[in-house]
């Protein structure tokens, strides 16, 4: 596929993850014990050898330097990749980019989901056609659906589709689904192709498809077996498992300091569990301190990247309690975000010793301690928000 360019670009559905993608794109999400999604991007063109990656966000977080930083991309072969961060994707500069490219073939996809899309089959496939461009569902499992396609299309199609957007001056939120529905409306072949892909909809979405991958064996060893599917989350040497921890069907990644109980947990790189600590059930994400005698329960706790510039080592304190094992809570304010009791701690969040956190609830990304001064108890359903975050 060395003449083919690859066009990765953001969907229009990012509110129902709440605080996951608040400080960050869909494409820095953490996923899997030790990935981000973005790292599934890369490793699918590497895969296919494509020529160039252009990968797109409205986000202005680390994806350039993360991707920049890449341990494939320092690699240098096969595949030329450039971040392109935009609040707003003008139609002019991917007009610019198509015509600096000069590859025959564009792929433009919707990349900001993890998954396994194996894009050198699927350009076969399209070549066997003989159409200048073709639509493709993706079957997921034994259901192929339009909202999850990959299209492929011809330089010579590409622009001229380009060029009549910029004549009469089309615009959208979304600049890329305008231009996928505009080379539809030129006609267009349609087919199926199947992959493996993880369209993640809600926090449980999330929660469950990264409990699925270490359930199932077939989806463990696709991951984990996967020379290209590389990480670039940083994380200095081996997790070092104390004399007190008590380790049960979970996931540990790199860079931990385990010495506490964790029974069906995910724990991703740089975490830290207190002596008598308790994770059951739950998802700690990179660098998460969790403090002495805390149980953290059903729940998932994002980052805390403000670990090197801070004191604080635990971002959850001691004697805390988060979650529990009620199954059927939703949350008042985002019932269609937080549902099947799961709690979620947003990025950055400070939770002082002594707090009680229930079960479906959500603390949103950047909460200080000062929050708990006058109340030490959150109840079940309930939120704690930014002043930029709306209500459902």
């Amino acid at each position: 596929m060395k003449d083919a360019t690859i066009i990765s670009y953001p969907g229009y559905h990012d509110d129902y993850l709440l605080s996951l993608t608040g400080l960050r794109s869909r494409y820095m999400v953490p996923f899997a014990g030790r990935y981000r999604v973005v790292d599934f991007t890369l490793r699918n063109a590497f895969f296919c050898k494509a020529k160039n990656l252009f990968i797109f966000s409205r986000v202005n977080d680390d994806l350039a330097f993360y991707v920049e930083s890449h341990p494939i991309v320092k690699t240098g072969k096969t595949t030329v990749v450039k971040t392109v961060i935009s609040e707003k994707t003008e139609i002019r500069m991917i007009y610019d980019m198509v015509k600096s490219t000069q590859t025959a073939y564009y792929i433009l996809h919707c990349g900001d989901n993890p998954g396994f899309i194996n894009f050198y089959k699927l350009f076969e496939k399209y070549q066997t056609k003989k159409a200048a461009t073709i639509l493709f569902k993706l079957k997921l499992g034994d259901k192929a659906s339009l909202a999850y396609t990959i299209l492929i299309t011809t330089r010579k199609f590409l622009l001229s589709v380009l060029k009549k957007a910029l004549n009469s001056n089309e615009t959208s939120p979304n600049v890329f689904e305008m231009i996928v529905n505009m080379l539809i409306n030129k006609g267009v072949l349609n087919s199926t192709f199947k992959a493996t892909y993880w369209p993640i909809r809600s926090v449980p979405d999330y929660y469950d498809y990264n409990m699925f991958l270490f359930k199932d064996q077939a989806s463990f060893n696709r991951i984990y077996e996967d020379n290209l599917l590389l990480s670039g989350i940083e994380r200095d040497n081996t997790t070092q498992i104390g004399p007190f921890a008590k380790i049960t069907r979970s996931y540990i990644s790199d860079g931990c300091i385990l010495n506490g109980t964790i029974d069906n947990s995910i724990i991703f790189p740089g975490v830290i569990v207190a002596e008598r600590a308790v994770v059951r059930d739950s998802i700690l994400l990179p660098y998460v301190g969790i403090g002495q005698q805390s149980v953290i329960q059903r729940s998932i706790i994002d980052e805390f990247t403000d670990y090197n510039q801070s004191d604080i080592l635990f971002n959850i304190s001691e004697k805390v309690r988060i979650g529990s094992d009620e199954l059927q809570l939703k949350n008042n304010d985002f019932p269609r975000s937080i549902y099947n009791a799961i709690t979620l701690i947003g990025k950055n969040s400070i939770i002082p010793s002594g707090v009680r956190v229930g079960a479906a609830c959500y603390i949103a990304s950047g909460v200080s301690s000062s929050v708990f001064d006058e109340k030490k108890t959150l109840y079940d359903g309930l939120s704690i928000l930014n002043r930029l975050v709306k209500k459902e």
